[in-house]
C-alpha cells in the first residue's frame, strides 16, 4: 500500500479555502461541492430519480457508507458525482461531504485506506483550518474548552474538534499559510479572550 499523502491534502484543503475566498466559518462543504462544474450532487432519495440509480442498490451502498463519490464518462468529459444520506448529525454530514469532496479534489480512483485517509485529512483542513484549531487552543483556558470552541467555530463535531487539535501539524507552503493565518484572525476576531 502506498503512504497517504496527508500533506498534498492539508494543502489542497487550504488551496480550496484560498480559491472560493473564504472569510468566515463555518464552510460549507455542500455548497462548495455543488459549486464545482463537473461534480453532480444528490441526496440517497434525489439519486434515484435523477441519477436512474436502483433503490436497493443505493441501500445495499449505504448500510456500510454514509456518502459514495464516483467518476464516470459523460460525452468526452469525466464527471464525478456524490450521493450523501441526507438524515442524522448535521455537523457529522458537513465533515461527511468535506470527506467526498476531498476525494472530488485529490482525483481519487479508488476508495482504499490510503484514500480514505487523505480525504479524511482533506475534511478536516477544509472544515478546521489548523491556523484556526491553534489560535482557539492558544487562547482556550483548558483543552475541552478548546474543543468546544473548534465545534461552535467550524460546526463540527466535538469528535471533529478533538481529532482537529491533535493531528499531526503539516507545514504549508509560505503563502497558503499566511492565507490561513488571515483567515484565523478574521475568524477570532483578531483574537479571542482567555476563557474564564
Amino acid at each position: 500500500m502506498t503512504k497517504p499523502d496527508l500533506r498534498r491534502a492539508a494543502e489542497m484543503a487550504a488551496k480550496v479555502l484560498v480559491a472560493r475566498r473564504v472569510t468566515s466559518l463555518p464552510v460549507s462543504p455542500l455548497a462548495m461541492l455543488h459549486a464545482c462544474r463537473d461534480t453532480r450532487v444528490y441526496t440517497m432519495e434525489g439519486a434515484v430519480e435523477a441519477a436512474g440509480i436502483s433503490r436497493a442498490e443505493l441501500e445495499r451502498l449505504f448500510r456500510l457508507t454514509d456518502a459514495v463519490t464516483y467518476w464516470y464518462d459523460e460525452g468526452a468529459t469525466r464527471q464525478c458525482a456524490v450521493i450523501f444520506r441526507e438524515d442524522g448529525n448535521p455537523a457529522r454530514m458537513r465533515f461527511t461531504l468535506a470527506h467526498e469532496m476531498g476525494h472530488r479534489v485529490l482525483r481519487h480512483q479508488g476508495m482504499g485506506e490510503r484514500e480514505e485517509r487523505e480525504a479524511d485529512c482533506f475534511a478536516s483542513h477544509l472544515l478546521c483550518p489548523e491556523a484556526v484549531v491553534r489560535r482557539i487552543c492558544e487562547r482556550a483556558a483548558n483543552p475541552e474548552a478548546a474543543i468546544d470552541r473548534i465545534a461552535e467555530v467550524c460546526y463540527v463535531t466535538r469528535a471533529c474538534a478533538r481529532a482537529a487539535v491533535a493531528r499531526r501539524r503539516i507545514a504549508l507552503p509560505s503563502q497558503l499559510q499566511a492565507a490561513m493565518e488571515d483567515l484565523a484572525a478574521v475568524v477570532t476576531g483578531g483574537g479571542l479572550p482567555k476563557d474564564e
